[in-house]
């Protein structure tokens, strides 16, 4: 059993008091694990990028407005099966941001048809945020 589920995605809410609207000034980048035939923890590699603000997905937005939600790939974990993931998620502020990004773990049951609303998926962790520049977060899952 996978604490990920068989479709999951990384859900984004910006409360900066700002848009960000850099290129790349949110990424996502994950890689799962699993054990392995021997019973030790196995990591994916390379990392994947699964949210990229402008790039990934294909179609994002080229920017993310105070109080918007930014929605990742899906990941399909069914042929996979990894049992948990690392995600680092990184956010280039913008200047006079005051608050937080919020991190969502958003799971579907039904083969990535349906999904939670935004805001109520699963918070797995959060950016503060004083002041223009980078900040990054690794969760662990």
């Amino acid at each position: 059993m996978s604490v990920l589920g068989p479709h999951f995605r990384i859900v984004l809410e910006n409360r900066l008091g700002q848009t960000i609207s850099t290129a790349g000034g949110l990424i996502v980048r994950m890689r799962g694990w699993k054990f392995d035939i021997a019973g030790q923890m196995s990591f994916q590699t390379p990392w994947t990028t699964i949210l990229n603000l402008s790039t990934v997905p294909l179609g994002s937005p080229v920017s993310l407005t105070n109080l918007s939600f930014l929605v990742s790939n899906v990941v399909e974990n069914l042929t996979t099966g990894f049992i948990g993931a690392e995600f680092e998620v990184t956010v280039l502020a913008p200047a006079s941001s005051n608050g937080e990004i919020t991190v969502y773990l958003d799971r579907s049951v039904d083969g990535g048809s349906t999904w939670n609303d935004s805001g109520i998926a699963q918070i797995i962790g959060y950016i503060p945020v004083t002041t223009a520049g980078t900040r990054r977060i690794t969760i662990h899952i």
